[in-house]
C-alpha cells in the first residue's frame, strides 16, 4: 500500500492548546509564564540560553543551571552562585528556596526557579518573586483624588447646595447623599468671582504617597493593593459564591424579586450563609455539589437564584448556567442601588472558617462506609455540636474522598480534618502520594 505524502505536524499554538504538551514556540503567554507551565528546555529560544561554543564544565546530577558566565546551584534550601571570574566572590543565599528538585530557565540576566516561582538576578545577585512585589509593611499609604497635574484639594465645606456668599477660589463639595459625602456621586466645585459661577473640578486621577514610590517601583508598573488600603478602595478578598448569593439574595428579597423567598446552595455552603439567610427571613434549599444539581433543584422548586461556593452562580431569569459576567453585573447593580463599595456589602455576614482536604483512594464507597471512618466522623460531629459541622463525601469526578470541616477557628478545622484523614490512611484506604 502506498500512502500519499502528508505535511508534517508543527507544534503550533493551536496544536498546543488542543493536545497539550511543551510550548516550544518562540513566545509564551503571560499565564504560562506566571504559572510556570509548558516550559521546554529543548531549543525554546524565548526561554533557553544560547548553546555554548565550548565545554564549560562537567557536573553529575546537577540541581542547577549555568547562565551568563556563572553557575547557580541549589543546595538544599540554599542558592549558591559561582561566577567564572576568579576575582568575583561566590554568593550564597540561605533559605532562599524550598528543598527539592528544580526546573531552571534563563531569561536575560535572570534565572527563573520553578516550582518556587522565584527569579535569581545574576547582575544584582539577589532573589525575588517572579511577580515583582512591593510591600509597604508598617508603612502608611495615602490615597488622594487629584487632577491631571497631581494637585490635591482641601474643601471648606460640603452639602447639597452651594453657600450663598462664596469667596473667590472657594472650594465646595456638593453631595447627593449627605450620609456619604465622599462617594463618587459628589462633585468638587470651585467658585470664580469674575464669572460669578461655580465650576466642577475634574479629579480623574489618584495620587499615592508612600515610602518606596519611585525607587521600589516606577511609572507603568502594576500596583496591587492589599490589606486595609485595598478595602478602602472597595476590594473584598474573601468574596466567593456563598457571599455573592448572600448579597444578591438579600437585595432581590428587598425588591420582591426573590421567588419563594428562597434560593439554592449546595451541601458545601458555609454555615454562615444559612445563619445570614435565616436572620434575613430567607430559606435555603441544599443540593448536591455541581451546578447541574443546583439547576435541577431550582427548576424543581421554582426558584430563580442558586449557586455553589466555587462561584458558579445561576440567575435563571437570564441564564441556566453560571455566568461570570452576568454575576458581576448583578453584583454591580446591588452596589449602585446601595451606593456602597463591594467591601461594604459584607457588614452582617459572618462566615465560619472552613477546611477541605482530598484523599485519593482505591475504592470510594469502601472508604466512605468503613466503620472506623464513620466512627471518626461521628466523634468529630459530636465534639463540634452546634458550633460547626463535618462532611465526608465522594468526589463525582475523581477517585477522591473529600473531608470538610467548619468550626469556630482554623486550628479546630485542621485538627478535626486531620483526625479523619489519618483514619482513612491508617485503614489502608488512602493511596500514598495522592492528594492530602
Amino acid at each position: 500500500m502506498i500512502l500519499s505524502n502528508r505535511n508534517g505536524l508543527k507544534n503550533t499554538r493551536n496544536m498546543l492548546r488542543v493536545f497539550g504538551g511543551l510550548n516550544e514556540t518562540y513566545s509564551c503567554t503571560e499565564a504560562e509564564y506566571s504559572a510556570g507551565i509548558n516550559f521546554s528546555a529543548r531549543n525554546f529560544p524565548a526561554l533557553s540560553t544560547r548553546l555554548p561554543r565550548r565545554k564549560l564544565r562537567e557536573e553529575a546530577d546537577l540541581n542547577g543551571m549555568y547562565h551568563l558566565n556563572g553557575l547557580l546551584t541549589v543546595c538544599g534550601r540554599d542558592l549558591v552562585y559561582t561566577p567564572d571570574d576568579a576575582d568575583e566572590m561566590k554568593v550564597t543565599l540561605k533559605d532562599a528556596v524550598e528543598d527539592g528538585r528544580k526546573t531552571l530557565v534563563g531569561i536575560g540576566t535572570r534565572i527563573l526557579i520553578f516550582p518556587d516561582k522565584l527569579a535569581f538576578d545574576t547582575a544584582s545577585r539577589k532573589v525575588s518573586a517572579l511577580g515583582a512585589v512591593w510591600s509597604g509593611k508598617n508603612t502608611s499609604v495615602e490615597f488622594a483624588p487629584c487632577d491631571a497635574e497631581g494637585k490635591v484639594y482641601e474643601v471648606s465645606g460640603c452639602g447639597p447646595a452651594e453657600p450663598d456668599k462664596p469667596t473667590d477660589g472657594q472650594l465646595f463639595l456638593r453631595v447627593e447623599d449627605p450620609e456619604k459625602p465622599w462617594s463618587s456621586e459628589s462633585t468638587l466645585e470651585v467658585y470664580s468671582k469674575a464669572s460669578g459661577n461655580w465650576s466642577a473640578v475634574v479629579l480623574d486621577y489618584c495620587r499615592i504617597s508612600a515610602k518606596g514610590v519611585g525607587t521600589d517601583f516606577a511609572a507603568e508598573d502594576t500596583v496591587t493593593l492589599t490589606g486595609s488600603a485595598a478595602e478602602q478602595a472597595g476590594q473584598w478578598n474573601e468574596l466567593d459564591g456563598d457571599r455573592i448569593m448572600a448579597v444578591c439574595a438579600a437585595h432581590m428579597k428587598k425588591q420582591g424579586k426573590l421567588r419563594g423567598g428562597a434560593f439554592v446552595a449546595t451541601i458545601l455552603s458555609n454555615m454562615g450563609l444559612h445563619a445570614y439567610a435565616e436572620k434575613n427571613g430567607m430559606k435555603i434549599e441544599c443540593s448536591n455539589v455541581g451546578d447541574r444539581y443546583v439547576l435541577e433543584m431550582m427548576l424543581k422548586k421554582g426558584y430563580i437564584l442558586g449557586g455553589e461556593q466555587s462561584g458558579h452562580i445561576i440567575f435563571s431569569k437570564y441564564a441556566v448556567t453560571g455566568d461570570g459576567v452576568l454575576t458581576s453585573l448583578m453584583l454591580m447593580e446591588v452596589m449602585l442601588e446601595k451606593k456602597a463599595k463591594l467591601s461594604e456589602l459584607r457588614k452582617d455576614l459572618k462566615v465560619y472558617p472552613q477546611l477541605l482536604k482530598n484523599v485519593r483512594v482505591a475504592d470510594k464507597p469502601a472508604a466512605r462506609e468503613d466503620k472506623d471512618v464513620q466512627a471518626a466522623v461521628k466523634k468529630v460531629a459530636d465534639e463540634l455540636g452546634d458550633e460547626g459541622r463535618i462532611l465526608l463525601r465522594e468526589s463525582g469526578t475523581e477517585p477522591v474522598i473529600r473531608v470538610m470541616v467548619e468550626a469556630s477557628s482554623d486550628e479546630l478545622c485542621k485538627k478535626y480534618v486531620d483526625e479523619v484523614v489519618d483514619v482513612l490512611y491508617a485503614k489502608g484506604h488512602g493511596i500514598l502520594g495522592g492528594s492530602r
